[in-house]
C-alpha cells in the first residue's frame, strides 16, 4: 500500500507564463515571463521568454540549478511534452503533474480511453469565473505497464 502524502509536507512548484500588459512597443513585442512559484505564491524563479521561442524552451532555463529532488512540478498543458517530463524526472529528480488536453491529440485519446468510470473520485471542485462554470475532478489510475508518456505513473 502506498503511503499517503500529507498536503502540509508536499513540496510543490507551479510553473506559469504571463505576458505583461502594456509592455509592447512599436519595435518590440510584449514581454513574456515564465515563473516558478510555490503554493503560497513565493517566487522561486522567473525568466523572460525570448521573442521567437516559447515557454517550452524556457522551462529548462527557468529551473536550471534548482534543487527539485522530491518536489512536484506542475505546469499547464503546453508543457505536457515528453522532453519536459524526461528533463524533470531524469535531470532534476522532480515529479510532475501535467495536464493532458486536446493540444496533443494522440496522447489525449490514449488517456481518454483509460477506465475513468472505474477510478475513484478523490476530490471535486466547482468554481465560477470569467463567465464560465468549471468542475474539476481528481481521479487516479495506475499507469504501470501502459504505454503513453515518459515516467507517467
Amino acid at each position: 500500500m502506498a503511503a499517503l502524502i500529507r498536503p502540509d509536507t508536499l513540496q510543490m512548484v507551479a510553473v506559469d507564463g504571463k505576458t505583461l500588459r502594456g509592455s509592447a512597443t512599436p519595435a518590440e513585442t510584449a514581454v513574456h515571463l515564465l515563473a516558478a512559484l510555490t503554493p503560497y505564491r513565493r517566487l522561486v524563479a522567473q525568466v523572460r521568454v525570448p521573442a521567437g521561442t516559447s515557454e517550452i524552451d524556457a522551462l529548462a532555463v527557468l529551473l536550471d540549478g534548482a534543487d527539485l529532488a522530491g518536489v512536484v512540478v506542475t505546469a499547464e498543458a503546453l508543457h505536457t511534452q515528453a522532453d519536459t517530463a524526461t528533463h524533470l524526472v531524469q535531470e532534476l529528480h522532480a515529479d510532475y503533474v501535467l495536464t493532458v488536453k486536446r493540444n496533443q491529440k494522440t496522447l489525449f485519446e490514449q488517456f481518454k480511453a483509460l477506465p475513468w468510470a472505474q477510478a475513484p473520485t478523490l476530490a471535486t471542485a466547482r468554481d465560477r469565473g470569467h463567465g464560465c462554470a468549471e468542475t474539476r475532478t481528481v481521479k487516479v489510475i495506475n499507469l504501470a505497464g501502459r504505454p503513453g508518456f515518459p515516467h507517467a505513473v
